[in-house]
Parts: structure tokens; C-alpha cells; sequence
């Protein structure tokens, strides 16, 4: 909705300007005419700002729907592959079901056909993690990240006042030992997380499968997600660009008009 707003935005203001430019007759140059022709220059800058605020407005608007659909799709996919790992873990195995086709053979008695059913029983309760275990690997969390300063989002600046108390005073700094200076408190690095956290199960065809499942979705998505993204910053780009040539023509041809009168 937006990009449909940005486009209907930027066709309404090319109209206005070559409505202006066609009011920018050479009468206009007459000293009499002075106060017209400053009203027209006013007009046109007036324009010229509305549509630099319709661009940057809708730049920290897309740049914010790029960081949510980012976060989002994240979040969805790890999700999903631990949901869908837990599910496959909880379906019984072979092993934890009893077989009920055994052939009765009439030359085995009873007793040794139940010590044999209660063995394979044993038997399946002790090999209840017969798969071997595994940590699949989480996805990059820091691939494809949208700048925020290049679309104009907002970025809160850390606080640099002193910290108040509830009371309203600020907190006092730690006390200078006997003979040296006040020790300064140390700086904590935030802590970049690279990747989502592994998921512990158990490795089977089943499970290479799923992972690779989701490997290939967020390789799909990155692609186009960066192609997107790149695509709607170079049409803002460039209808910035186009602004700026307009403006720069534009002040050319008043100052054409003004020489010529002189």
C-alpha cells in the first residue's frame, strides 16, 4: 500500500510542477509581475517540500515493514522447525511396539512364548533412544538486515544522563578510594546473538529431511527478500534523484527569466 501511495504521491506532484512551469511565462519577468513571480517560486518550493516529507515518510514506512517481515519470518520458521521436531520425536518407533504377528507354533509352550514377549518388551524400554542424538543447528540471525538509518527509522540514542532514583535524586557515584581516583564502572558489550538456539533431538532421514527443509526456505526467502529490498530502495533513490534535477532545473529557468529581463 505504501509503494501503490509513494507512486500516487510522486504522479500528483509531476503534475503540479509542469502546471508551474507553464505558468512560468517571460511576462513574468516584468517588474511589475514581481510579486506573481515570487508567489509561483513559492508555490514550487511549497511542492518541492511536500514531496521530499511523502518520500522520507514513506522510506521509514517501508523500512519498517522490512524489519518486521524480517523479525517475523524469523521467528515463524524456528518455531515451526522446533514444533515440527517435536512432533516427529513424539511418534512411536518400532522399537516401541510390541509385534502382534507372531506365528503361534504349537511345538512352543506358553511359558517360553511369554518370556519371549516380555523380553522383546524389555527389550524396546531399554532402547527407547535407539536413534542417535543431535543438535540441529540454529539459522543466522544477522543475514539480510534491513539499515535503519538508511530508511530513515528511528533509532533510540542510549541516555547518557545520570540515572535517577525513584525520589527524584540522582544516584550518587561509587566513593573514590583513600589515595586514587573513582573507579569507573565498565563498559558492557551488548551481546550479539548470530544464530537461534540449537535444537536437541535425535538424527534420522526424517530429520535430515525437515532440516533441510527449512535450510532451503530461508535461502528462498533471503533472495527475495534482499531482491525486494533493493529494488524499493532504488526506485525511492531514484525518485529522489529526479527531484533534485527537477529542482536544479527549475532554478535555472527563474534565473533565465530574471537575467533576461535585466
Amino acid at each position: 500500500k505504501t509503494v501503490s501511495e509513494l507512486k500516487s504521491e510522486v504522479d500528483c506532484s509531476e503534475g503540479l510542477r509542469k502546471k508551474h512551469e507553464a505558468r512560468l511565462t517571460p511576462a513574468l519577468a516584468n517588474p511589475n509581475r514581481r510579486t506573481d513571480l515570487e508567489s509561483l517560486k513559492a508555490d514550487e518550493a511549497k511542492r518541492a517540500q511536500a514531496l521530499v516529507r511523502t518520500l522520507e515518510d514513506a522510506m521509514q514506512k517501508l523500512g519498517t515493514t522490512f524489519i518486521e517481515s524480517r523479525e517475523r519470518f524469523l521467528q515463524r520458521l524456528t518455531r515451526g522447525f522446533e514444533s515440527t521436531i517435536v512432533i516427529l520425536d513424539s511418534i512411536p518407533r518400532a522399537t516401541h511396539i510390541q509385534s502382534t504377528n507372531e506365528v503361534a507354533v504349537s511345538r512352543v509352550s506358553i511359558k517360553r512364548r511369554m518370556r519371549k514377549s516380555a523380553q522383546a518388551v524389555l527389550a524396546a524400554a531399554g532402547t527407547s533412544s535407539e536413534l542417535p542424538a543431535r543438535a540441529w543447528d540454529g539459522v543466522p540471525l544477522q543475514e539480510f538486515l534491513v539499515d535503519k538509518k538508511e530508511w530513515g527509522v528511528f533509532v533510540p540514542e542510549e541516555s547518557k544522563e545520570e540515572e535517577v532514583s525513584p525520589k527524584g535524586k540522582a544516584k550518587a557515584k561509587p566513593a573514590a578510594r583513600k589515595g586514587g581516583k573513582t573507579p569507573e564502572p565498565a563498559e558492557l558489550k551488548p551481546t550479539v546473538v548470530t544464530h537461534s538456539k540449537p535444537v536437541q533431538s535425535f538424527r534420522s532421514d526424517a530429520h535430515k529431511l525437515f532440516f533441510a527443509a527449512r535450510n532451503d526456505s530461508y535461502d528462498l526467502f533471503r533472495v527475495f527478500f534482499e531482491d525486494k529490498v533493493q529494488s524499493t530502495k532504488e526506485a525511492c533513490l531514484k525518485i529522489r534523484s529526479s527531484e533534485k534535477i527537477k529542482s536544479m532545473s527549475w532554478d535555472s529557468m527563474v534565473n533565465q527569466l530574471l537575467q533576461g529581463a535585466e
